[in-house]
């Protein structure tokens, strides 16, 4: 019994986050995105995602804000996963400018704003397991976003997430 409320409450848990998810608030056109200068390579940034057993507790350690330039930079991100759970699932995702659900402006700031060039998965991953196969998308619309780094048990039970930050400037 005790078993299947878990699960249940994983379930729930993972229906509440997926209800917050919406499309971009506002969306520039993309006319107004400037155009790739001729020949330039986007720079990647590397975030890397730790996660550890500190204090007999698996926790995502906060990778710190990650800063780049609007147009020119993206994101390669790195997971490295050690704690004693088997079959995990990292995802990152929901970019937004303000933890307060009710006061988000702007979502999702990379390539064409949608979840599709917003969102990762990683996994699954068993202890000692490495991805760093996902890159995001050109950043596109300057400003702070938090995002949200989730782990994910096999069952889908949330174990653990936090909000980390990018900030887009010129």
């Amino acid at each position: 019994m005790r078993r299947t409320l878990r699960v249940l409450f994983g379930i729930l848990v993972l229906l509440g986050f997926g209800c917050t998810r919406h499309a971009a608030v506002t969306t520039p056109s993309t006319s107004h995105n400037p155009p790739p200068t001729q020949g330039a390579v986007a720079t990647q940034k590397d975030v890397k995602i730790a996660i550890r057993t500190i204090s007999g507790a698996c926790v995502i350690l906060d990778p710190g804000d990650v800063y780049l330039d609007k147009g020119k930079d993206k994101i390669k991100w790195c997971v490295e996963y050690s704690c004693a759970a088997r079959g995990v699932m990292v995802v990152i995702d929901d970019f937004r400018d303000s933890k307060d659900v009710q006061k988000v402006i702007k979502r999702n700031p990379f390539e064409d704003h949608s979840d599709r060039f917003n969102t990762f998965d990683f996994g699954p991953l068993d202890p000692g397991g490495t991805d760093c196969t996902k890159v995001s998308g050109l950043a596109t619309i300057k400003g702070h976003y938090y995002y949200r780094i989730l782990l994910l048990a096999a069952d889908g039970t949330v174990l653990t997430w936090i909000d980390p930050g990018v900030i887009i400037g010129d």
